[in-house]
Formats: structure tokens, sequence, C-alpha cells
């Protein structure tokens, strides 16, 4: 080609593109050697077509050497080389973006991984998460990747932005508004766009962008913001996988949150089961609970006194190993208190007149009483709660009373003075044999006399 088709040649050369082909060039023209550039060229209608140069060495009928230069139009295979690679970048990401899911501990640390995979392994000049504040109507910039976030973090630090108004005109915002995936495939020249995002768009290089809300149990809860470089960048079949990584991540935060109520449950229950222990430790009867199958779970210090159990060794045996019972009169055993309320699914009275045999065979008289402990969500018996006491104190009362009731009977049947009790409304309530000698009656006579009169 002459001097004139060389600079031509040049001048409709893309500039990124220029300075790398002309270098090749001149070093074809010193090698004298064949060889292919694949370089963007500018149509006079200003759109841009990719070209394939072909340096191809001759010798002219004079016998001179020279080159034959040829250009093909290879903008179709560029495309299809370029989407090929954008996909599978883009399966990439959405496979490390799962593997991201799969060990994510925290809402923070999967929304800075999952930004971070977006733009180092994924096709993304920047991500960015930002969460949203329904009642005070704010978002917050939470986490990102890329020069967009770079620059907000920037201005966030300059107090230019940080908590933002919701009704501000950007992309997250108006994501987090409709609730589904938004694009803007010529984001400097959208006019839903605020003006001020657009002006910002020439800052951190987005010609387009893409916006997609992250759901927890259902509500809205943050925008994830993806920026590129290239306008119409944003096809269907990329945005399809970005609502798949969508998908995948509000699946991750619902399982984030039901971890986080389980862990307020459990420590819920730790706190309440340690609350119970405290206060069935320091209550002056004997308790024993069980599991629905039987099985001792807790017994407090006065259960371990009278039935000769630790509650480590009574842990997890069957509550009528431990509570022992026999029948006073008969010498057979009873049936548990336990196994009762488990099989009538009620409370179990007082049985009659039970011992309760201790591990070392000691027998104690004592009082019992069982009730289900139910599920306050479906009323299944998850156990049951044992109240016993020991009742050999009060037995030993019982029978002082009696052989003193006894003694003073003695007394006053065997007394020479005649004694006689009469209500206040003079009838004879008891009298001995000396006070019917005395005043002469029989018994049944005196029974029916006024006693204020005789």
């Amino acid at each position: 080609a002459g001097t004139t088709d060389y600079e031509r040649w040049l001048e409709r050369m893309h500039p990124d593109d220029r300075e790398r082909a002309v270098s090749y060039a001149q070093g074809l023209s010193v090698d004298g050697g064949e060889g292919h550039l694949n370089y963007r060229y500018l149509l006079p209608d200003g759109r841009v077509t990719w070209v394939k140069g072909q340096w191809t060495p001759i010798i002219d009928h004079r016998g001179e050497p020279g080159t034959i230069f040829s250009a093909t139009d290879i903008s179709t295979e560029i495309l299809l080389n370029d989407r090929a690679e954008r996909l599978a970048r883009m399966y990439a990401t959405l496979s490390r973006v799962n593997s991201i899911i799969a060990h994510a501990q925290s809402e923070t640390q999967l929304y800075q991984d999952i930004c971070q995979a977006l733009v180092d392994q994924g096709p993304f000049e920047s991500a960015i998460v930002t969460t949203v504040d329904w009642e005070q109507r704010k978002t917050r910039l939470v986490a990102g990747n890329g020069i967009a976030f770079t620059t907000s973090l920037d201005l966030i630090q300059s107090g230019d932005i940080g908590l933002e108004d919701l009704d501000t005109k950007k992309l997250t915002n108006m994501a987090l508004h409709e609730g589904t995936c938004l694009v803007s495939n010529d984001y400097p020249n959208d006019e839903s766009i605020a003006a001020s995002m657009r002006t910002l768009s020439g800052v951190v290089k987005v010609a387009s962008a893409c916006a997609i809300p992250l759901r927890r149990t259902e509500q809205i809860v943050a925008a994830c913001g993806f920026t590129s470089s290239e306008t119409g960048f944003f096809t269907a079949e990329i945005v399809g996988l970005i609502e798949e990584i969508g998908r995948d991540v509000s699946f991750a935060l619902d399982n984030l949150e039901r971890s986080a109520q389980k862990k307020r449950a459990d420590e819920a229950l730790i706190k309440s089961e340690r609350h119970l222990s405290v206060t069935l430790h320091s209550i002056g009867d004997a308790v024993l609970v069980t599991d629905a199958a039987g099985r001792v779970t807790m017994m407090n210090s006065v259960a371990e006194a009278l039935t000769g159990w630790s509650e480590t060794d009574a842990i997890g045996r069957d509550a009528s190993e431990v509570f022992y019972v026999i029948d006073q009169d008969t010498r057979a055993q009873v049936e548990n208190p336990v196994v009762e309320v488990l099989r009538k699914g009620e409370m179990a009275g007082p049985s009659n007149h039970p011992l309760l045999v201790a591990k070392d065979g000691i027998e104690r008289p004592i009082a019992d009483s069982g009730a289900p402990i139910r599920d306050s969500d479906t009323a299944v018996i998850d156990g049951v709660v044992l109240v016993f006491r020991d009742q050999s104190e009060e037995y030993r009362m019982v029978e002082t009373l009696r052989a003193s009731e006894e003694k003073l009977r003695g007394l006053f049947d065997l007394s020479p003075i005649g004694i006689a009790l009469i209500s206040l409304s003079g009838r004879y309530v008891e009298f001995n044999n000396a006070f019917l000698k005395i005043c002469g009656y029989s018994a049944e006579e005196l029974r029916t006399m006024d006693g204020r009169t005789l």
C-alpha cells in the first residue's frame, strides 16, 4: 500500500488498537514474514467492526519481494467468541457463588464474597450490594468490588453519599421498589436514572448496568448491582444467569435467617433450661423430669437424695428404674406415675399408700403427682414432670398423735372422776363410766338429755 493508503488505514483504526497494529505491521516489514492481526476498524457511519488483517509475502514480476495485505470482516466471529467467553465466565461465577453460599456464616461476609467473585471471576467491572430500611426509607452501601465501589467509598468518606434516600433514582433503588431485575444498557443516556448518577457513570466507567432485588423470607432486604464498561452488555442470556444468582443468594439469606432463628431459639432454650434447673434445685419438693419416652432428663437434689440416684447416673434411664414404687400394704410394684401420664395423656394424682424404694433399698412413704409437658404449638406430649415428697416425718407424727390419743382415751375411760364433754347446744358428746354411775342414767338416756338442765 502507498503512503496515503497507509495513513488512511491508520486513521480508520480504532485508537485503542492503533499502536499495537503499527508495531505489528512494522515488524513484518522488517522480517518479511507472514502474519495476521485482529483489530477494530471505524466505518464511515461511525460503527465499529472487527477486522482480520492478513499479511502475505510475495515476489513480484520483477523478482522484488513484496507483501499482499487483505482484510476480512470477523465481527460475527468475534461476537460469538465474546458471547461464549462471557457465558463461560458467568457459569463459572455462578458455580463460585454457590460455593460461597454453601460456606456462608453471615450476611455481611456473604455479600462481600459474592461481590468479590462477580468482579474477579465474572465479566463485570463492578458489583455492589445495598441494604434497605423500609421504615426509614433509607439504603446503605454494605459491600462491593471494582471501580464503582471504590469510587463510592471515596465519596462516602468525603461525606457526599452513604445512607441514601430510597427514592433516589438509581438502578439498585429502582430494583428495590419494583421487586424485579432491571437493566440499563445505555446508562449514561438513560433518563430514568438520576442525572447525578449518570454524570458519575463517566467517572466509574459505567456504560450499562443491571440490578436485582435480594429477598429474605420473601421480603426484599437488599439489591445487588452489576456494571459493565460496554454498552449493551446485559443480554437476555446474561440477565437470566444474574437472576439465577439472585435466587441463589436469596436462598442463602433464608438459610442464614433460619440458622439465626435456631441459634436464638437454642440460646433461649439453654437459658430457660438453666433457669429451670436453678428453680428445680431451689425448691423443697423432689422433682424428676422425663422425655416423651419416659427417660429421665433432669432431677433436682431432693430427688437425688430420695431415690439414691445421682442426676448424672439417672439421665437416660427409664423413670420406672429410678423412681421405683411399691404398694405399702401388698408390697407389689405399682404403676409408675410417669407411665400413667404418658398412657392417659393427663395428670396422675397421688398413689394410694406408695412406698419409694431407693437405690440402696431404703423405703420411704411418699406423696406423688405427675403432669404432662406439652408442646406449645402442637399440644403433643414432650415429657412428664413428676413431683414427690418424703412423708416419713408426717407418718411418724400421725403415729405419735394416734398413740397419744389412745393414751388419753384410756385415762378418760378409766378415771374414777366423772367426766363429760357437752356441746354448746347442751348435747352430751362424750362421757366416761364414772359419770354414768354418778348421774344414774344409762348412756342411751344421757344422749337424749340436755346437759344444761341436769
